[in-house]
């Protein structure tokens, strides 16, 4: 890459909002550069603790209190984390960030490229006007200026390029995508993986950038 590459947008982070914009970006032709902290994940690679049996990690993956104490006090919080997952939650010592006295949160970040989208779930909910309308019942915060019917269509467009399958139900409080298939299948996974390359190849491919 030249020191002198005029890019058109900056996207900081390569999470999975930041992964997303520069999909979006670069597919519409323009060059982008992504900023990440976190350091590179190869894919299949670099999951080392993938499928390791309990019996052959340190301690039967009991927590190791005294480093996640000095070295991950805030992601030792989040769901999942743990020995397998270590290698890539963010070092809270090497990263502290500043929390108001009265106002402390949990800040949960992911410590490689690709940030917390390493680390969801695999479950995608639909907000429905229940959550879109709850600050303005509940009197908290600002009523959101938006509702699920002008939401309903985004869904559908990333729910199609990440792959996301599941049981057509519609609760009153939790809207879901149409589909028939329950979860990921192999060749779901396949699509969505080769879907986020194809990402960094389209248009003005973006240059990932260690800020370290």
């Amino acid at each position: 890459m030249s020191a002198t590459t005029d890019f058109d947008a900056v996207v900081i982070g390569s999470g999975i909002t930041g992964g997303f914009a520069a999909k979006e970006l670069t597919e519409k032709g323009l060059t982008v550069l992504v900023l990440e902290r976190g350091k590179p994940l190869r894919h299949r690679t670099d999951y080392t603790t993938e499928h390791l049996p309990t019996w052959r990690m340190p301690d039967r993956n009991l927590p190791n209190r005294e480093l996640y104490a000095k070295d991950y006090y805030i992601q030792r919080q989040a769901r999942g984390f743990d020995y397998t997952t270590l290698n890539f939650w963010n070092n809270d010592r090497e990263n502290p960030y500043v929390q108001a006295p009265d106002q402390p949160f949990n800040w949960f970040r992911g410590g490689i490229v690709g940030g917390r989208s390493i680390l969801w779930g695999r479950q995608c909910y639909r907000w429905s006007d229940l959550d879109f309308g709850a600050n303005r019942r509940d009197g908290h915060g600002n009523d959101w200026p938006i509702r699920y019917a002008d939401l309903k269509n985004w869904y559908s467009y990333v729910e199609r390029i990440i792959a996301c399958r599941v049981t057509p139900r519609i609760w009153h409080n939790c809207r879901m995508a149409n589909s028939s298939r329950p979860w990921l299948s192999r060749r779901s996974k396949r699509r969505s993986s080769r879907a986020s390359s194809r990402a960094f190849r389209a248009g003005g491919s973006p240059s990932a950038v260690s800020l370290i």
